[in-house]
């Protein structure tokens, strides 16, 4: 399948394929993306994020209100869509944010989602200005149903050398129409041994 290339910040290259190209993006009678996915999740949270968690979320948030579900998709082939995410987990009554890359893959013929999230660094709200690195890996299991994805996001991720921390969370998105990409959220828990925080982000990927 043809994809185009762009590039992020991070220096990521983004692949999308260009029959998506080909989907509407706005106009009346479409479906916003943030009428679908809470793309609004982490600007509004109330949190004081660091600054690259922050940048993402207002990513998400724009792109929600700024583009209309995919309303042509491919029928076969894969579409691979790398991005980042924004997460923050809530230790009441102090908070941790973490962001990432995304890679998300979509099979249009048999309508699997796959792929990964990988955390970079990660901050606590009562030292905002130590941030420590993040490694391991965040699962994507899901399917797509017309544009819209419903699946779960899982796996073990350390910072630092303490871990291995468990994420087991929801994660839901859509496909926007023209070179949009995937938009998304996700929350559940977050755990370390018997303690269990709740957690919550948001993604993007083209």
């Amino acid at each position: 399948m043809p994809s185009f290339s762009r590039r992020l910040p991070y220096g990521l290259t983004l692949l999308a394929p260009l029959a998506l190209a080909a989907c509407s993006s706005s106009g009346a009678g479409l479906t916003g993306l943030d009428e679908v996915v809470d793309t609004d999740l982490l600007v509004e949270s109330g949190y004081t994020l660091d600054p690259e968690t922050q940048r993402i979320a207002e990513e998400v948030a724009d792109r929600g209100a700024n583009a209309d579900m995919a309303t042509v998709l491919p029928v076969s082939g894969v579409g691979t869509y790398n991005g980042e995410f924004g997460a923050v987990i809530d230790r009441d009554p102090d908070h941790s944010s973490i962001y990432g890359d995304t890679e998300i893959m979509v099979n249009f013929g048999n309508r699997n989602v796959s792929g990964e999230f990988t955390p970079v660094e990660g901050r606590d709200s009562e030292s905002p200005a130590s941030p420590f690195a993040m490694t391991g890996t965040l699962v994507v299991d899901g399917l797509l149903t017309g544009s819209e994805i419903d699946g779960t996001l899982a796996g073990e991720i350390y910072a630092g050398a303490i871990g291995p921390f468990n994420v087991d969370t929801d994660l839901d998105g859509a496909i926007g129409g023209g070179s949009t990409g995937v938009v998304g959220t996700f929350d559940g828990d977050f755990s370390f041994g018997t303690t269990v925080y709740p957690i919550e982000g948001v993604y993007y990927a083209e």
